[in-house]
């Protein structure tokens, strides 16, 4: 098994916006931490280089990843770039998508054990998807808030999370902040 900065080398071109080295090393971690047969989702995904990352290092954790598309490049190449990027990792546990994740939400059946949320930032879109999303999270599950700090850019993301966890108090805990990820786990 890879170390961890043997992975992050190798996944160091892979871009990822706002995502720097302790926010690799800490979704390392936790993915290493989750039991075989147990699920992650990733979505804002672009391209998937935090997806790819926890397959990597737990190929017993299937990562569900999706993305509603880029500006930069069409959809049919962006799924490629990922496919590419999963073969030369030898990544066989992960699942892409384009999609959107609060359609998405609508049809999950399956315990997240892992979230990871790269939220677009407003305040509305950001509601939606932790009050839909973070229920999905097993009692011991992690939670990956992107942009929860990043220089204060985005900061109805900080608010929405802030305050759903105020409102449900006793069912969740702050971690750390990474950088830019915040951890929270579910209690």
């Amino acid at each position: 098994m890879k170390t961890t900065e043997e992975i992050i080398e190798a996944t160091k071109g892979y871009f990822c916006y706002g995502i720097e080295k302790e926010d690799v090393q800490i979704r390392i971690e936790e993915a290493r931490k989750m039991p075989s047969g147990s699920f992650a989702v990733d979505f804002g995904t672009g391209q998937a280089r935090t997806a790819i990352v926890m397959a990597m290092v737990n190929p017993g954790l299937t990562v569900y990843t999706f993305d509603i598309g880029r500006s930069d490049m069409t959809n049919e190449a962006l799924a490629e770039r990922v496919h590419v990027r999963c073969a030369e990792q030898g990544v066989v546990n992960l699942k892409y998508y384009l999609g959107d994740a609060k359609v998405i939400v609508k049809d999950w059946d399956k315990p997240l054990h892992l979230l990871n949320i790269d939220a677009e930032g407003d305040y509305e879109r950001t509601l939606i998807e932790v009050e839909e999303w973070y229920p999905h999270v097993v009692s011991g599950g992690t939670i990956f808030m992107q942009s929860y700090n990043l220089n204060g850019k985005y900061p109805a993301i900080k608010e929405v999370v802030d305050k759903y966890l105020d409102d449900h108090l006793g069912q969740y805990k702050f971690g750390e902040l990474y950088h830019n990820t915040k951890v929270i786990y579910k209690l």
